[in-house]
This record gives structure tokens, sequence and C-alpha cells, in this order.
């Protein structure tokens, strides 16, 4: 009895815990929803590159001035998987966003939704390659049931939408910035959990701002360079706060608690948001297919997360019933 006993309670634990994951993760789609909605919105107004580069440099200063403890306790750490956390911040916090926004100025909202959706069905692909992970039959029925969601949301209810798409090259490039986005979701698992998710976040961020600095260098030299206005101030303030601090840090937890198969489903989250987004703020409409839309994509999550929790529960149930 006092074995079962336990035994329920670490199963109630990780319930606690996956809820925790799911909503960290919604958490972060919802900002990054917001984000696309902005980056349309600015695209021919806000230099991309400018913007990455100041959006990381306060990011990292606001990180390590409020951790510098921290820091110091980890940086040995730190230095030992640079080149991980180096790979990490090069896909995940520099290609991806400052790319993705040079991305938005040639391509439709539509074209960038589509390519947003391809990325839970990279992840898997890229998870077993490098993680050696298995896909259970269940992960891959959420994921389709999911990716048809994403798909009538997106055609708007009508298959002969996708018929009709055109692509430019922005849509190689926003195809180019949702594989380094699968790629980060799934390195993000590797990265040695000693390592405090605070001090993962500040090293990348900082690396990311150098990374994007020659491109920064550039833009500002022969295109144009970022100029302080109040659409400049609100766009820093918004990747700031929510796409950076918020969303990152949320993106990375669930990342760690339900591993990058079913956390990288939850991308699929972020065109639902920019939807709603574009309904309440901009007026538009809500249609049956948006219903539909939702209904299949919160379906695949639900499958897909309780897939991943029951095999995190087998290992610890099976010697029980064995006794």
């Amino acid at each position: 009895m006092l074995f079962a006993h336990n035994d329920k309670n670490r199963v109630s634990k990780m319930d606690k815990n996956t809820l925790k994951a799911v909503l960290l993760l919604v958490i972060a789609t919802m900002c990054w929803g917001g984000n696309i909605t902005l980056g349309r919105a600015i695209s021919a107004d806000v230099p991309p590159f400018g913007l990455t580069f100041w959006r990381w440099t306060i990011v990292t200063t606001l990180l390590i001035a409020f951790n510098f403890a921290l820091f110091r306790r980890q940086r040995h750490l730190l230095r030992a998987h640079w080149k991980l956390i180096a790979l990490v911040a090069l896909t995940g916090v520099c290609i991806y966003p400052a790319f993705q926004f040079y991305a938005l100025r040639n391509t439709s909202a539509i074209n960038a939704a589509l390519f947003v959706a391809i990325s839970p069905v990279i992840v898997p692909i890229l998870a077993t390659w490098l993680l050696g992970t298995k896909v259970r039959a269940l992960e891959i029925l959420g994921i389709a049931i999911s990716t048809v969601g994403i798909l009538v949301v997106i055609c708007r209810g009508d298959l002969q939408t996708l018929l009709k798409l055109s692509f430019s090259w922005g849509d190689l490039l926003m195809l180019f910035c949702t594989f380094c986005w699968s790629a980060y979701t799934v390195l993000l698992k590797r990265v040695p959990a000693d390592i405090a998710p605070m001090m993962l976040f500040a090293s990348t961020t900082a690396l990311a701002a150098l990374f994007v600095l020659p491109l920064y260098t550039w833009e500002a030299t022969f295109v144009r360079p970022i100029t302080l206005s109040g659409l400049t101030l609100f766009s820093l303030g918004y990747t700031t706060i929510f796409a950076s601090l918020i969303g990152y840090f949320c993106f990375g937890l669930g990342v760690k608690a339900l591993g990058p198969n079913t956390s990288g489903l939850f991308i699929h989250l972020i065109p639902i948001f920019t939807t709603i987004f574009a309904i309440v703020l901009l007026g538009e409409s809500l249609h049956t297919f948006h219903l539909f839309g939702v209904a299949a994509i919160a379906s695949g999550l639900v499958l897909s997360t309780w897939a991943a929790q029951r095999s995190v529960q087998a290992p610890t149930t099976q010697p029980v019933e064995q006794k």
C-alpha cells in the first residue's frame, strides 16, 4: 500500500508539472503570436537587425544585472558547454527572430503562418536524429490532427487557397527560419540540467547580440539606421518584455519538462493567437473555420501531451505492478 500511495503521489506531481509546462508553452506562444502581428505592422518602419540587436542587448543587460551572483557561480558550466550554447543562440535566438522580421517584409501573412506550421513536423525528425528520441504513435496522431487544424485556419476553410499560394524569396527565408527554430527546440533538450534556465537564457541572448552585430552594422551603414520614435520604443518594449523575457523563458522551461516533440507542437498556437489578436484588435470577424481549427489543434496538443506523460509515468508504475 505504501508503494502504491507513493506511486500515486508521483503521478499526481507529474500531472501538476505537465499542466504547469502546458501553461508556460501557451504563454510563450501567445507572446510570439503578438510578435508576428507586430512584425507585420512595423516591417516597413523599423529595421529588423537593429531591432534584434538592441532587443537582445537590453535583455542581456537586465538578466546579468539581476543575476550576477548566479552568473559567477555557473560561469564554469557555460565555458564547458560553450559550443552547444553558441549553437542554441545562433539557431533560435539570433537567426530565427532577426530573419523572421526580415522575411515578413517579403511574404504574406498566410505564407508565414504556413511555414510556422511546418515546425512541429520537423522537430520529431531532428529529435530522432540528434537525441535518439522515439516518436510515439499517439504523438504522430496528435501532430496530424493539429496540422489539419492549422491548415484549416490558414486557408480560412477553403483548401483552394493553398493551391493559389505563390512563393517568393521571403518564403524561402521563412522556411530557413522555421528549420532553425526546430533545431533550437531540439538542442534545448541537450543542455545540461545543471545550467540554470536564467543563465542559459542570458548567455544565449548575449551571444545572439554578438552574432547579429555585423548584420546590424551593415544595415545601419548601407540601408538605414534604427531611429528613436514612438513606434521603435514600443517595438523594443514588446519584443524585450513579452517576446523575449517571458516568451523564451517560458518556452525553455516547457521543453525541459515535456521534451522537444510535444513542446514543438505548441508552435501551432502561434497562428491561432495571431488570428485572435486580429479579431480583437483589428475588428476581423470570427468564422466557423476558426472554431474548427482551434478545436483540432487543441485535440492534437492534448493527445500528444498525454502520450508524452504516459511515457514518463511508465517506468515508475511498472515495478509496482510486478510487486
